[in-house]
């Protein structure tokens, strides 16, 4: 069983900083949608609160200046 740190800290109403062992992340955007900038990429997330349902896009970083692979991920929790 693997263990996992993570912590948000809000710095104002829609704007947080999240701390976790991959890195350092930062998020804003209102309740129900969010883009997130990280170590991992840019994502945009949109949900209907509440629910549980929400669809994540993640933008991957490459290292280059062309176009970054776009990865599409659909999730439920």
């Amino acid at each position: 069983m693997a263990f996992r740190f993570w912590k948000r800290i809000t710095l104002f109403p829609g704007l947080t900083l999240n701390l976790s062992k991959s890195g350092i992340s930062i998020s804003a955007g209102p309740r129900g949608a969010k883009f997130t900038m990280g170590p991992k990429g840019k994502r945009l997330t949109a949900g209907i609160p509440g629910t549980g349902l929400f669809w994540t896009k993640t933008f991957r970083n490459t290292g280059t200046t062309d176009t970054p692979e776009e990865k599409e991920n659909e999730h439920a929790i």
